[in-house]
Formats: C-alpha cells, structure tokens, sequence
C-alpha cells in the first residue's frame, strides 16, 4: 500500500468542481497520509447572466470546497464574470505562464511531485484547451518538472455511456 505523506499533489482543473470530481479520492489520501494538496482553478463557471451575489455565493463556495478538503493552497485564476468564459480562446502561452510561474501554486513555487491534468479525451473544448498548456508547462527542459503526471476524467464522460444515450 502506498503512503503519500512525502508528496505533494497539484491538481490543475479547467472549472470549479473538477478537481473534486476528478480528484477527490486521491486528494483525501494523500491529505490523510499526510502530503500536501495544491489546486490551480481557471474558471469559476459563472454563467452569462449571474448576478454579483451568484458570483460571490460561487466563490464561496470553491472556498468552502477547499476548506472541507483540507487543500493547502488553491488559485482561483479567473474570478470574475467578465474575463472568466470561454477559457479554450485564452492564449495557450498565457495559460503556461500561470502554470509554470506566476500562479500562487505554479510549478516553480510548489515543486510538486505529483500532476493531475484534465484529460485529453475530454469533449469539452476548455479541459482539451487545458490540456494542452499543462503538456507544454510539464515538458521536461533539462530535468522533469513531476516525477508522476496523471490526467483525470470529468463527469461529462458518464453522460456518454450507452445507457445514458
């Protein structure tokens, strides 16, 4: 059985829920073994028509999210409505400086020993898109960013099943 009270997890989510609902077991382990929990959030997922008390009462919840995990430290990049949809038009470099640096928990700051990434068979645009710039941000220069790089599924594969057709 493995303890994971050496490692440090960033978990990289193109939405607010994602990394629960892609993550969650491996974040309870290694929080209950004793590692530390990085999350780096793009979009909070607000809709074209939320309200600034929806858009607080949303915030608050990836906060309580957070809480309740037990995270070590999580970014919420893109927080407000007006700079917060359509995140596969963001420049792919844009997205790979955040990861690699300037992010609270970039890979520069946290030197984390585990990745989850979304997935590259995803059907939605913005976790490919994602998917993407965590590639570039990983790839090894002179010595490997990760020692292990995992990429997760969202829900929106079960919606694709036979019986859900």
């Amino acid at each position: 059985m493995n303890n994971f009270k050496d490692e440090k997890l960033l978990v990289i989510a193109p939405h607010s829920d994602d990394e629960v609902l892609g993550c969650g077991g491996l974040i309870s382990k290694i929080k209950k073994d004793g590692g530390k929990v990085y999350v780096l959030i793009f979009n909070l997922g607000f809709e074209k028509n939320d309200t600034k008390h929806s858009q607080e009462k949303r915030k608050k919840e990836v906060q309580d999210a957070m809480d309740a995990l037990n995270v070590d430290d999580f970014h919420l990049v893109h927080d407000k409505s007006d700079n917060n949809r359509d995140l596969d038009a963001k420049p792919l470099h844009s997205l790979i400086e955040i990861i690699e640096s300037t992010s609270n928990v970039s890979l520069e700051k946290i030197s984390p020993t585990i990745v989850a990434i979304p997935t590259i068979f995803s059907h939605h645009q913005d976790h490919v898109h994602l998917h993407h710039a965590c590639i570039a941000a990983l790839r090894p220069i002179s010595t490997p960013v990760s020692n292990i790089v995992l990429s997760y599924e969202a829900p929106e594969h079960s919606r694709w099943s036979a019986s859900g057709v």
